[in-house]
């Protein structure tokens, strides 16, 4: 599998054309731009974030996630365009909650590395890489010798 961008028909999977629809209009005002492509923008680089928080962890191209993510980026992706108007999210069962909230214990679980995701075929520029611990010897000033006495 391979990384790639989460698209507005990934979006779709998740919720009706209408419902997006009516979701966008409602949340653009005028001079703005799509609130939707923003969305997905901001997802994708939380998502990259938790993936980048696991040294084991290379990050893809920039704006792309591994394709098993590409599912929990929707789920919290739907909360995130359903609440921008006016902060309400119809969810009588409480399903689009439940699954915004099983995506990110699921990236708490990448960030941990308890869940693996595929390593990109190329490392993207933007791949920060974990920090290696340094470590030094000591250098010893006196020695057992020249201790004596005290």
């Amino acid at each position: 599998m391979a990384w790639r961008a989460v698209t507005e028909d990934d979006l779709l999977t998740r919720m009706s054309g209408d419902e997006l629809a009516a979701l966008r209009a409602s949340s653009l005002s005028t001079g703005q731009s799509d609130p939707v492509s923003e969305h997905i923008d901001q997802v994708t680089e939380m998502v990259r974030g938790y993936i980048a928080a696991h040294s084991a962890n290379t990050l893809g191209e920039s704006g792309t996630l591994p394709e098993r993510l590409i599912r929990p980026a929707c789920d919290i992706l739907v909360m995130d365009v359903s609440t921008r108007s006016g902060g309400i999210l119809i969810d009588i069962s409480d399903t689009r909650k439940t699954a915004h909230d099983n995506a990110v214990r699921l990236l708490e679980q990448v960030a941990q590395g308890n869940y693996a995701v595929e390593q990109p075929e190329t490392a993207g520029d933007d791949s920060e890489a974990a920090p290696s611990p340094s470590l030094y010897e000591r250098t010893r000033n006196f020695e057992h010798s020249d201790q004596e006495g005290i």
